[in-house]
């Protein structure tokens, strides 16, 4: 059954936002770019001694110094600003295990590529569909964040409640068998999420919460949401992933973010065209366009990612969307985000009942 879809919200390009967690951001989210080191490190409560604060003193520096001359252009579409990543303490992101995507070889759902509408924005869908973004701080699994918040949105959409899921739990059991240790910067994919989520189920965070490292996989925890699948729109295909956005809801995608660090603002289109490994996944939950600063229509892609409300756009990047999408090695869109979208079919809420233990898991505790 096709949804109502929300009209998206067009908004000025250049326009001044708030600031991966659960807090409303601030002012304080977003620093001027003329403090000193030691202000910068007051201010996001950091300490470094000796040679570090010397290296870290002398990255920051240097990027307020770019920040400052990539801001004085007045024909970039995008802004930068100082936050918690401009000495260097990049946040990790570990979307790829070195071995075959498993979702890659399993023959999985498509969307019919209809007449798709002009815009979508779940962001402003009603009852909403979203949770601000998390933070996913120093551990790296944002491969299980990304299809975690697909499953909470499509919940949603089928059933009006909104519910808080386990991405620890997630990342904790649903790649035992390649990752023993649970180490939680080795990485996964989103397909290795949604089958666990089929197979398993996924508790509530407030009964298996987020700790920010890897933990044993503890399945004596109560399901709270299945899925009967999951699907991929077809690969590098920008009417497919519309259409995927359109008639089932957000998306987990995966992206080359090694740019995005100092993104404040506006519509970004910072990605090496020729293409980039994909490092990250996050959640696509719309399109639309605004006026660029010629004001020409500009058109984009709206992204939540996992460093936190406090951000880009309150924890949104939007990147820019193409006539005809640049393609390099083997993935298309901006920052490769056309290339390997990954999205839950048939969410349902989980009655009482216990789990039992899993083939491929091979014990409740592991």
């Amino acid at each position: 059954m096709r949804r109502h879809l929300p009209t998206i919200l067009l908004s000025s390009l250049l326009a001044a936002t708030p600031g991966c967690s659960q807090s409303t951001a601030t002012s304080a989210s977003k620093v001027a770019t003329d403090l000193s080191f030691e202000e910068y490190l007051l201010h996001f409560g950091k300490t470094y001694e000796g040679a570090e604060f010397t290296e870290r003193k002398a990255l920051y520096e240097k990027h307020v110094a770019e920040i400052i001359q990539h801001n004085l252009q007045p024909h970039k579409l995008w802004k930068k600003s100082v936050n918690k990543f401009t000495d260097g303490s990049r946040p990790s992101s570990s979307r790829h295990l070195p071995r075959q995507n498993p979702a890659a070889s399993e023959n999985v759902s498509g969307v019919a590529e209809d007449a798709v509408p002009e815009t979508v924005d779940w962001r402003t869908s009603k009852p909403p569909i979203l949770h601000e973004a998390i933070d996913q701080g120093a551990c790296g699994d944002c491969w299980a964040i990304g299809p975690t918040k697909a499953v909470e949105s499509q919940l949603a959409l089928a059933t009006g409640e909104l519910l808080m899921l386990s991405t620890q739990s997630v990342s904790d059991c649903s790649s035992v068998a390649d990752n023993p240790r649970h180490d939680c910067n080795l990485g996964g994919y989103a397909g290795d999420a949604l089958r666990f989520a089929k197979s398993h189920g996924i508790a509530l965070a407030e009964v298996y919460p987020r700790l920010g490292a890897g933990a044993a996989c503890n399945l004596l925890v109560q399901p709270a949401v299945g899925v009967t699948g999951f699907g991929k729109p077809a690969a590098n295909s920008a009417m497919a992933m519309m259409a995927a956005l359109a008639t089932v809801g957000p998306v987990s995608i995966g992206v080359a973010s090694l740019s995005w660090d100092f993104y404040d603002s506006g519509i970004f289109d910072g990605c090496d065209k020729a293409g980039a490994a994909l490092d990250h996944e996050v959640l696509l939950v719309g399109y639309g366009a605004a006026l660029g600063t010629d004001g020409v229509s500009v058109k984009y892609w709206v992204v939540q990612n996992s460093w936190g409300a406090n951000w880009g756009e309150a924890g949104f990047i939007r990147l820019r969307r193409y006539e005809q999408e640049p393609c390099g090695r083997g993935s298309c869109g901006e920052c490769g985000l056309l290339a390997d979208g990954t999205y839950p079919t048939g969410a349902f809420r989980h009655l009482a009942r216990r789990l039992q233990p899993a083939e491929d898991v091979g014990s409740i505790l592991v």
